[in-house]
């Protein structure tokens, strides 16, 4: 089984009113990973980036640089072979641009970051010689898939890690916390309400997988079920 480890990409400590998460509110992590392949190193996700004047003011956090926290665990920056962003939101795509190598995202999550107010546009592009552009469930590399997942938004993407040992997924943001994934996708979680089917058919897509572990954009691992 490829090794996954966990990026603590740092805390959100604050949302603003109109969050769906404001009413309930608690300071949550933000999660990246990297599944160590033998072709190279697999980045789900790059945290939230730095300089932009409305995120720092709206969303107080603690936010970690990303090849920092790849030097932690020992990782070189240039082994990341590919970016796999299960969405386009401003926490999950902040640090693409510390890299080079290609990034992989759906075509419907590509589409929806077109719109307004959707993300931060300069952490969200996708360099055209970067970008691989998927249209649902595909295979990225042996043993390596990604499921078309969405709820949270139109083109969430889960990763999925096979191997003859163990199934592992990284759901992302499918659910807000694992409490989501035993018990029903929160509402404050869907891009829309009118997503609230969609949502919970990603998340049984992936349980019929039967993981050995499951891992999350917002909270801590769990073994699967």
């Amino acid at each position: 089984m490829p090794r996954i480890d966990v990026l603590h990409m740092g805390q959100i400590l604050g949302v603003p009113a109109f969050h769906p998460e404001h009413d309930s509110f608690n300071p949550f992590p933000v999660n990246a990973f990297a599944i160590h392949h033998p072709e190279g190193v697999i980045l789900v996700d790059t945290g939230i980036g730095f300089g932009n004047a409305f995120i720092d003011s709206a969303y107080p956090r603690e936010p970690v640089a990303v090849i920092d926290e790849l030097h932690r665990l020992h990782i070189d920056e240039r082994d990341v072979i590919l970016i796999v962003n299960t969405h386009l939101h401003f926490d999950h795509c902040g640090q693409n641009g510390a890299f080079a190598c290609p990034i992989a995202v759906q075509r419907a999550e590509h589409e929806a970051a077109q719109k307004p107010f959707y993300t931060v546009d300069a952490w969200a592009t996708i360099p055209a010689n970067r970008s691989i552009i998927l249209d649902g469930d595909a295979q990225l590399f042996d043993g390596i898939d990604v499921m078309l997942t969405p709820g949270h938004t139109p083109g969430h993407q889960a990763v999925i890690i096979r191997s003859a040992a163990a199934t592992n997924v990284i759901a992302g943001q499918c659910v807000f916390t694992a409490a989501g994934w035993n018990h029903g996708v929160e509402n404050s979680n869907l891009h829309a309400a009118a997503f609230a089917e969609e949502a919970q058919q990603s998340v049984d897509r992936l349980r019929q997988l039967h993981p050995d572990r499951v891992y999350f954009s917002h909270d801590l691992p769990m073994t699967g079920a």
